[in-house]
């Protein structure tokens, strides 16, 4: 009786039913385990817990009392216990086919899919009647992406018995997967009239409302499953997504929050209910709510805190990845960080970007800076998206992008093009970018995933850089590239907290540079004697390089233990030609008796480069509010054109303390080895402590950081922080003797000190202040290049206010000081001296209803301001040149991004 009355919701009239039973038998083992079930969905823990241990104990081998204890122990996120009391209760009777039901239902939420599957099958050959076992064995199947044999499950249970609402939810997301919303959506309706008190209901048809564009119903839902379950992150997770899509960025970012406080595990991407593995969360990027708001530091700082949590969350290294892109000199770590989501991500209908996946387009406009899968949906569902974007402004810049995305099945894949053409902001300054990309990835199995990827770039570019004077510039120069990558890709994950992931890429890069050079020629004049004089030369240099890299690393995440290892390998095979002659020569005119120039060359040069190296990194979490990494990695160069090898340990060492929520304290200290890497990437991890290891240095850079940051949470509105790094950099060279003509490998010594101070305010709903201080300091040693700065200061700070409507408008304006000093070699060719110049830029922008994209304007240096600037060009040593950010002149981008 006692039971019946529960499962219609009657809970007094089951506490009477107990009171009844208690005065019969007060150890009665099944009144118990009652007795605890009605206490936990009383939320009465403490009293849930004491009644299912005394239903244990009363009985140790009862069915009903060990499923009732393990209510308890996953209502307070002990699933590994709740587990392995399902397991003894098994094994104490196997007949039981609840408790076989019941262990699949723990198995999958800990992401044992096969386990569960097999749990499930158990229960059903056990009892077939029973609507549960049935019920289960279809979430089983959905994890397997069987959608087929998962619905098939969900309509048995619901023969059996129609009113049970998690069946409902089960075969919702079925169809849902199948590309069926509708009819999804309508089976949460069901699950939710049945289950109007469920908190886990809620969000699910929240997510389906906001996928159909049905506004205000979605946040209802997730207004509702707030109130049934403050405690639970779930619906402030998605209501941060939605309240973004809406452009209200600033209160997207306080749900945020407040979902992060909510979490145990301090990862922005778990809801406690993990039957669908959380797919949506990794379909939005979090990090476009942070630079929305223009809160790039705070962005890094909480990737960097789910990656300490979970360095295997594809969510979180998407999340960094896309934090990277405002921050100059990131672009090995922003695409090694996408490499690394992209290898541990499930079946997604997320669009792969050409320009998002290129390292350093200098795309001055700031197009190819879209995040075009903010616009994706929540569920993931067999189908296609198109999604394309378009710009038009200053210096005749037109830029294109169009990506179809799609899933079916255990199938998804992109394919993407990307076309941008300027003639820049002074005379040959232009560019033309075409890219193209192609994506797919197959889930053979929930455990082993396969990924193809092919990608291909042809530039064609003029000189880039700007060289603190902007009339200092080669007018001859004209460089071109080619470069084509091939990538395999593949994950197994033994169990849910392990993965060995492996990543195979071949590129081959082919780089022409033309320019018209002054070299020296040799005049002898009859009276006066010998001269040397400068003619011009027409100098044609290629360079070939055919890379091939092999990794393979290890991740285990623990409960308080996470480890990450790996080895990597990597060949290059360069060719260098050299092509020198002179434009014309000079004319022989008397008493002139002599004239040599300098001897044309046509040379070929081969070389080989091998680099292998191998890493660990462990983090613990010792107390908890501190997270202690340690690693080390081990370096082995073999580079022909050096003189000698290269091999090198370098430690790392990082903590971060959080003192509540209001305080985070970051300490590292790194060595690190620059790697040679084909097309750019890694999957050893970028950053420690939220540090950034990998700058965009030569091959076999030697350099070591420290660095110490604090960021402080003022209030729910205010926010600020502070990070200092220096870094001591040893850059190898080839160095000839000119009297002996004998090699050596030497090394040019550079010094970097950067500090960053930041200040975060959302004064109302509406409106977001941001202001930084940026301190940069460079000194090269005395072997640098005689054209490279021997200081350099730069300061800036640049203040943001930003207003955001409700009726999807918004606008922006940043005030951006800057004072820069630049100290050069006498024997220089480029200007140095000082500037102090203030840059003005206006953004104003629509996001277009039921989230079809946006459109947006932005206006760079709105008052024309004319200065001189060093960029990072002298210290980027890529494979492509960096400019920017600053333009001397106005410049205008009209963007369109629509997602259909």
């Amino acid at each position: 009786g006692h039971h019946a009355r529960l499962a219609v919701g009657d809970t007094e009239g089951a506490r009477e039913s107990l009171d009844e039973a208690f005065s019969v038998d007060s150890q009665n083992p099944d009144a118990l385990a009652l007795e605890a079930i009605i206490a936990l969905i009383q939320n009465r823990q403490q009293e849930a817990l004491a009644s299912a241990q005394r239903a244990v104990a009363a009985d140790t081998g009862s069915t009903s009392a060990a499923i009732a204890l393990s209510y308890v122990q996953q209502a307070g996120l002990e699933l590994e216990a709740a587990r392995d009391t399902l397991v003894g209760a098994v094994d104490t009777d196997p007949q039981s086919s609840l408790a076989w039901a019941r262990l699949a239902e723990l198995q999958l939420a800990l992401g044992r899919i096969d386990e569960s599957r097999d749990a499930a099958g158990r229960a059903v050959e056990l009892d077939p009647a029973l609507s549960r076992t049935h019920m289960v064995s279809g979430y089983a199947a959905l994890a397997r992406i069987d959608t087929d044999a998962a619905k098939e499950s969900f309509a048995t249970a619901l023969e059996l018995d129609s009113a049970d609402p998690m069946a409902h939810l089960g075969l919702g997301l079925a169809l849902i997967r199948d590309g069926e919303l509708a009819a999804g959506r309508r089976e949460f309706e069901v699950a939710v009239a049945l289950d109007s008190n469920s908190a886990i209901l809620r969000p699910y048809l929240g997510r389906a409302y906001y996928e159909e564009k049905r506004a205000p119903l979605d946040a209802e839902q997730y207004t509702i499953a707030k109130q049934l379950d403050p405690n639970d992150p779930t619906a402030y997770l998605f209501n941060a997504l939605r309240l973004h899509a809406e452009n209200r960025p600033v209160e997207a970012a306080e749900e945020l929050r407040a979902s992060i406080a909510r979490n145990d595990n301090r990862a922005v991407y778990r809801g406690r209910n993990l039957l669908d593995q959380d797919r949506a969360a990794r379909g939005a990027s979090l990090a476009k709510i942070y630079d929305s708001l223009g809160f790039t530091q705070q962005g890094i700082a909480e990737a960097s805190n789910s990656l300490a949590v979970d360095p295997a969350n594809a969510s979180a290294h998407r999340f960094l990845s896309d934090s990277y892109r405002p921050v100059k000199r990131r672009e090995i770590s922003r695409v090694s960080e996408l490499l690394q989501a992209q290898m541990l991500q499930d079946i997604n209908l997320n669009p792969v970007q050409p320009s998002v996946s290129a390292t350093n387009l200098n795309i001055g406009s700031g197009s190819g800076d879209v995040g075009l899968n903010e616009f994706t949906g929540l569920f993931e569902s067999n189908g296609v998206q198109p999604s394309i974007s378009l710009e038009s402004g200053s210096n005749n810049t037109t830029a294109a992008e169009a990506i179809l995305s799609g899933v079916h099945d255990s199938l998804s894949f992109s394919i993407g093009v990307f076309d941008y053409e300027t003639d820049g902001w002074r005379e040959n300054n232009g560019q033309d970018q075409q890219l193209g990309n192609v994506f797919v990835q197959w889930a053979a199995t929930p455990k082993l995933n396969f990924q193809f990827e092919v990608s291909s770039r042809e530039s064609t570019e003029g000189d880039l850089s700007f060289n603190f004077d902007p009339d200092s510039f080669d007018a001859s120069l004209t460089q071109d590239r080619e470069f084509d990558s091939t990538r395999i890709g593949i994950r197994y994950s033994p169990r849910p907290n392990s993965h060995i992931l492996f990543s195979y890429i071949e590129s081959d890069r082919l780089d022409s540079k033309q320019a018209v050079e002054p070299l020296p020629a040799l005049v002898i004049d009859a009276i006066a004697g010998p001269t040397v004089v400068l003619d011009p030369y027409n100098t044609d240099l290629e360079l070939e390089d055919d890379s091939r890299q092999s990794e393979l690393q290890y991740l285990l995440n623990g409960s308080r233990f996470d480890l990450v290892a790996g080895i990597a390998s990597a060949e290059i095979d360069s060719t260098n030609r050299v092509d020198i002659s002179v434009v014309q020569p000079r004319p022989l005119v008397f008493p002139v008796v002599g004239y040599t120039p300098l001897a044309e060359e046509n040379s070929e040069t081969d070389s080989n480069l091998k680099h292998l190296r191998t890493y660990v990194y462990a983090t613990f979490n010792p107390w908890l509010d501190v997270d202690l990494t340690i690693g080390v990695s081990a370096d082995d160069y073999d580079d022909e054109a050096l003189t000698e090898s290269i091999s090198e340990t370098s430690p790392k060492l990082g903590v971060t303390w959080r003192a509540g929520d209001r305080h985070t304290l970051r300490l590292a200290a790194l060595r690190v080895t620059k790697p040679a890497l084909a097309n750019n990437r890694t999957l050893e991890p970028t950053q420690v402590a939220g540090f950034n290891q990998f700058f965009d240095d030569i091959n076999a850079t030697q350099s070591e950081l420290i660095g110490v940051g604090y960021d402080l949470r003022i209030s729910s509105r205010v926010s600020a922080g502070l990070e200092l790094t220096t870094r001591d950099l040893e850059i190898p060279f080839l160095f000839i003797d000119v009297a002996t003509l004998d090699e050596s490998t030497r090394f040019e010594e550079q010094e970097e000190d950067i500090g960053r101070l930041y200040f975060n305010w959302t004064p109302t709903d509406s409106i977001s202040l941001t202001a930084s201080l940026i301190s940069d300091r460079f000194e090269s040693g005395p072997d640098s290049d005689v054209n490279t700065p021997v200081k350099a200061k730069t300061d800036s700070l640049p203040l943001s206010i930003v207003y955001y409507s409700r009726s999807l408008w918004f606008a922006g304006l940043t005030l951006t000081r800057v004072e820069q000093e630049i100290e050069r070699n006498p024997l220089s060719t480029l200007a140095g001296g000082d500037d102090t110049f203030t840059v003005v830029d206006l953004s104003f922008g629509y996001r277009l209803p039921r989230r079809l994209g946006s459109v947006s304007l932005d206006i760079r240096n709105a008052t024309d301001e004319e200065f001189m600037y060093q960029d990072d060009s002298y210290r980027e040593f890529r494979d492509e040149p960096s400019t920017g950010p600053y333009f001397p002149e106005t410049t205008a981008f009209l963007r369109a991004n629509l997602v259909f």
